[in-house]
């Protein structure tokens, strides 16, 4: 993956939301299998990370 490629940002996080993490391979973004757009939120850290 290059620095110009806009799947760059995420990869910059402190921390990973996702239960299981996105798949950047190759210079591609690895879409996950599962209803909507594949991913599960990990409810635990969005509660922690939620601001009131």
């Amino acid at each position: 993956m290059t620095f110009g490629s806009e799947l760059f940002g995420p990869l910059l996080m402190a921390e990973e939301l996702l239960v299981e993490p996105l798949d950047y391979r190759d210079g591609h973004l690895h879409v996950p299998h599962g209803p909507g757009l594949g991913v599960t939120l990990d409810d635990e850290k969005v509660r922690r990370l939620t601001r009131g």
